[in-house]
């Protein structure tokens, strides 16, 4: 088996790179990039340099597809955002792929989408507003202590401002196209990964203080 792992500058490709080679798969590793970290790994046999796909998208799926059907490739496996590209091309792609179409990862990548999806969820997201005005921005102003605020898009906590002063919303100017979300404070919170003979996330430092019980996760490896 041939699995074509993306996003080969990131750790997590390098893990599953080594993962699938330990497994006895074969591993080619791809990305945009000429020397990510990646492809120097004794974990990969072949490196496949792609087009940058933000500003040639197709050129990127065309280039993916042509890999697929010359290498013989069975698993296609996105690390990062490499996924909506995917999503974007998915048809295109005539092997078995780790992603799904982009409408419906969309709404996962939505923050406020994403958060009213977990409503009767066990453990569901903060009381969460969709702001796509400075008006409704404005409407939370004398009590921004007590929300913390992120773009409705965004990645590795960029631009979230956490109980901000008024002088700082002042920089948030959200629109229909750009919209912004105001989620409620919910304190300090920290995941706890334990080995319990396998792996174990204990999420419950994660609930608010009013809420009960312990939420405990578990995925055995």
């Amino acid at each position: 088996m041939h699995v074509l792992i993306l996003g080969a500058r990131a750790p997590a490709c390098l893990e599953w790179a080594r993962a699938f080679a330990a497994s006895g798969w074969d591993v080619t590793a791809a990305d945009s990039l000429s020397s990510p970290v990646t492809r120097y790994s004794r974990a990969i046999r072949h490196y496949l340099r792609l087009p940058e796909p933000r500003s040639n998208p197709n050129g990127w799926v065309d280039a993916l597809r042509h890999a697929v059907q010359t290498r013989s490739i069975d698993l296609v496996l996105p690390t990062c955002e490499e996924v909506f590209y995917l999503g974007y091309g998915l048809e295109r792609i005539p092997c078995r792929v780790a992603g799904m179409h982009l409408l419906e990862l969309q709404p996962l990548h939505h923050k406020y989408q994403f958060a009213q999806m977990t409503q009767g969820w066990p453990l569901t997201a903060p009381e969460s507003h969709l702001l796509e005005s400075a008006a409704a921005v404005a409407a939370l102003a004398a009590n921004a202590g007590d929300w913390v605020f992120k773009p409705a898009y965004s990645r590795f906590a960029n631009r979230t401002l956490i109980r901000p002063g008024r002088k700082q919303l002042l920089d948030v100017q959200p629109t229909v196209q750009l919209p912004w979300v105001a989620q409620r404070w919910v304190g300090e919170g920290a995941l706890q990964l334990q080995p319990a003979g396998g792996w174990q996330a204990d999420c419950s430092r994660l609930l608010p203080p009013t809420l009960p019980g312990r939420a405990r996760f578990r995925h055995l490896v």
